[in-house]
């Protein structure tokens, strides 16, 4: 049940409720905050030692030296593309930045967006309470798998940003106007 209807009139949520309350309606202070915190910690706690993964180098050396039609791997066709496009923005900007840097900025923030979305799904459209969609982010941001490939230039972050935006999409699809197509209401 969601939170929202066991609160009495004239009653206001305290703490952590009323914070998880706020983050999952979307107030844009708490999103805000959240999203730099959350995206500044996956960046300081990117790994120096990058002998799990090799592919990193791989993705930013094409990001970098490939032509942006040039298609090396089919499978991450759009996730090249977005970064080469970056890399070239960024240097048309005069920015001195190596596409490595900027990939594992892309995925820092991908993975902060995402935790977001995750609240909002779980609140909003899976009507869980503010409270479980928050917990059940931060269990997901503490998982080695998210918090690994979030502090790394690897596709898996952004995807599944992009997976969680369709989901978030289709969701909203089947609201009232949904039944309304259906024939429903």
């Amino acid at each position: 049940m969601n939170e929202l209807s066991s609160l009495r009139p004239g009653e206001t949520r305290r703490g952590f409720a009323r914070w998880a309350n706020e983050l999952a309606r979307g107030g844009w202070r708490v999103s805000i905050l959240c999203f730099a915190l959350l995206t500044v910690f996956y960046l300081a706690t990117a790994a120096g030692n990058l002998g799990e993964t090799d592919d990193v180098y791989a993705f930013a050396y094409r990001a970098e030296h490939f032509e942006l039609t040039h298609l090396s791997d089919p499978r991450l066709m759009l996730y090249h593309i977005v970064m080469r496009l970056l890399f070239l923005g960024a240097a048309a900007l005069g920015l001195d930045v190596s596409a490595f840097i900027l990939m594992r900025g892309v995925s820092a923030l991908c993975a902060a967006g995402a935790l977001l979305v995750v609240v909002r799904i779980l609140f909003s459209d899976l009507k869980l309470s503010a409270t479980a969609g928050v917990l059940a982010a931060a269990v997901l941001a503490s998982c080695y798998g998210f918090w690994r490939y979030a502090a790394e230039a690897e596709v898996y972050v952004p995807a599944s940003l992009l997976i969680l935006l369709v989901f978030r999409g289709l969701a909203s699809l089947d609201g009232e106007g949904g039944a309304r197509r259906r024939g429903v209401g």
